[in-house]
């Protein structure tokens, strides 16, 4: 018995009156689902505005193992930990996270590249199957991580993976890193 209250979003602005990126990559500024909608349709964007939401990671994926091993380490050791990425994130729904934890052997406090990208990417794989692409991960990070760089290449390879689709499109279904069948891919193992 919920009544869903649709409304389009007009995209935001930095404080400095400029778009923000995830904005002018957003395919979903209309509310998909509603039962009753607030305000006005916006346009739909030009299939030919080249917005591929993937660029970013197709770009990196073309660089050299070593070259992509100092550019996220770079990031690594700006990262402070302060866990604005997960404050932030609708889709960070743990009641406790597991830096949180007090047994030992799980995230260790000192910060060193090692410490930082364990965290990182265990942050991503626990909700990268449901990243909605709203890129407020990225927007808080006062390091200026490229966290959603991180995200879409998940969401990229899910989706060749396991046909996924977008998180939060489908009415039904379940995260695909939250699920198995024995007839997935393992080309890896």
């Amino acid at each position: 018995q919920v009544h869903l209250i649709g409304i389009p979003c007009p995209g935001m602005t930095s404080r400095q009156g400029q778009p923000l990126a995830k904005c002018e990559a957003c395919t979903h500024a209309d509310p998909l689902i509603y039962d009753e909608l607030l305000g006005n349709l916006q346009p739909d964007p030009s299939p030919s505005d080249g917005n591929d939401r993937f660029a970013d990671v197709l770009e990196m994926e073309g660089r050299s193992l070593e070259e992509r091993r100092e550019f996220f380490s770079a990031a690594y050791a700006r990262c402070i930990r302060c866990y604005a990425c997960r404050e932030v994130c609708p889709c960070c729904t743990c009641r406790e996270c597991f830096v949180d934890q007090l047994a030992q052997g799980w995230q260790g406090k000192q910060n060193s590249v090692a410490e930082n990208r364990f965290y990182n990417l265990t942050r991503l794989f626990h909700v990268g199957d449901r990243c909605i692409e709203c890129g407020e991960c990225e927007r808080a990070c006062p390091s200026n991580l490229p966290l959603m760089l991180l995200n879409r290449k998940m969401i990229k390879d899910l989706d060749e993976l396991f046909a996924t689709g977008e998180a939060g499109l489908a009415e039904h279904g379940q995260p695909a890193l939250t699920s198995y069948d024995l007839s997935d891919r393992e080309e890896f193992m």
